[in-house]
């Protein structure tokens, strides 16, 4: 997600020449689309499951990067970068939440406390990147579609963490 975010505005501007206005209303879509979920999310998650949420948030994901490689108007970069902030939130708490359902103890807060250091690396990492990435002459495109390879992993994860023999919803989080 921090690829792509990062790297939106220098892509509207330089790649598109979109104006700051036109930018800044892009980040706060995008920003809505974050954290507005997250009033919901739990809710979501003791109704339909962990697992369920995170594949929720990968479709919405995917149609921001769908949306990114093949639309270029505002508009869609509204849409597109709303569905980035959803796809983000459900994947982030889905996936918190069922680090901590899976460890526990004082093991738990070395693999919570690991997983966060992760992150932020990753995510300082994918902030510089995507400058370089964005030199490119289809730097946007290139850009959205580097994080297919991530999405496509986390699909598999899930629908096996969905196919083990013996799932049952109600202990990824679901009340049902």
């Amino acid at each position: 997600m921090t690829l792509i975010m990062v790297g939106t505005p220098l892509a509207m501007e330089t790649q598109y020449g979109y104006n700051m206005d036109t930018i800044s209303l892009t980040i706060q879509f995008h920003l809505f689309g974050m954290f507005i979920p997250g009033f919901f999310t739990g809710h979501i998650i003791d109704c339909i499951g962990i697992p369920l949420v995170i594949l929720l948030g990968l479709l919405s994901f995917s149609g921001s990067v769908i949306i990114a490689v093949f639309v270029h108007s505002p508009l869609f970069f509204y849409i597109g970068l709303t569905l980035l902030g959803m796809g983000w939130n459900l994947c982030y708490v889905g996936g918190t939440r069922l680090l901590g359902l899976s460890h526990t103890g004082p093991e738990g807060s070395k693999v919570q406390g690991f997983a966060e250091f992760s992150t932020q690396l990753s995510n300082a990492l994918a902030g510089l990147s995507s400058g370089f990435i964005l030199e490119n002459e289809n730097g946007w495109q290139i850009l959205n579609l580097t994080v297919t390879p991530v999405l496509i992993i986390t699909l598999f994860a899930t629908i096996y963490i969905i196919s083990l023999d013996g799932y049952r919803p109600q202990q990824y989080g679901s009340n049902n």
